[in-house]
């Protein structure tokens, strides 16, 4: 008998003898180096690449993938935004350095209140503008919407930022149910975009009904990030509590406080 198959170190319309006589032709494709698809690295070479460095002292580091998550009503979208002000402009954030470099805030909710909220943060910090954050009101398809993801990559290689926001993960999720596995590939693209530009993603989440259960949705969430934080408000405190830190120790619970600043 004669077949076909793809065996691809072969070269086209090559003849294969098989047991018990006669050939099978292969239409196979020419092999493919692997260092145009993948970066290969010696041990020395990995050795030399630098070590990663922090976004934010001790809390978000560059090119990681990080998620925030809480309820509705713990300031979640404040401690992101005055993370990207301080980012942006270079400044300290809660007493820790920060290594300044453009945002793109993708948010799901509409502009008008997310103007508000950045300007009150710029207001009690002091600052008049900011010019290097770019922000999206639009819900995001990051699970099948490949324009989307074609147009944002885009734009993150463009405007090359240091930070990705985004708020939250279910409003940028398309038609993928949050607990079932589509959700990694919503993060998968997520990463992609990302990574075009050398970015950290901090991915806004909520708790399941449990709250002791931690994030909600696709179990395998917390297997495919590299930090995860908890954000909880009581009557006098917010408290931001690392529960993962992939390549560094966790830091010390944080007490937060946020203010109403009038227009």
């Amino acid at each position: 008998d004669r077949g076909t198959t793809g065996c691809s170190p072969l070269r086209h319309h090559d003849a294969v003898p098989v047991a018990g006589g006669g050939e099978v032709e292969v239409l196979g494709v020419d092999s493919v180096p692997v260092q145009d698809v993948f970066t290969v690295y010696t041990l020395e070479e990995l050795e030399a690449l630098p070590e990663p460095q922090f976004l934010i002292e001790e809390v978000l580091i560059e090119g990681t993938d990080a998620v925030l998550y809480g309820e509705s009503e713990a300031h979640k979208s404040g401690t992101a935004i005055s993370m990207a002000v301080a980012i942006a402009g270079g400044r300290e954030w809660m007493g820790r350095k920060t290594r300044q470099g453009a945002v793109l805030f993708v948010a799901g909710e509409g502009g008008a209140l997310l103007s508000r909220r950045f300007h009150a943060t710029l207001r009690y910090e002091g600052i008049d503008r900011i010019s290097n954050i770019h922000a999206i009101s639009d819900n995001v398809d990051a699970n099948a919407g490949e324009a989307h993801i074609e147009a944002l990559t885009a734009h993150a290689e463009d405007n090359r930022p240091a930070l990705i926001v985004w708020d939250t993960i279910s409003q940028h999720s398309g038609s993928a149910t949050e607990n079932s596995d589509e959700m990694k590939n919503v993060l998968r693209n997520m990463r992609i975009i990302a990574r075009s530009c050398g970015a950290a993603n901090l991915i806004l989440a909520h708790p399941g009904k449990d709250l002791e259960r931690g994030v909600r949705g696709w179990s395998g969430q917390k297997n495919n990030i590299d930090a995860l934080f908890n954000q909880r408000r009581s009557e006098q405190y917010i408290t931001l509590k690392c529960e993962k830190q992939k390549d560094a120790p966790h830091f010390e619970p944080l007490d937060l406080r946020f203010e109403i600043i009038d227009d």
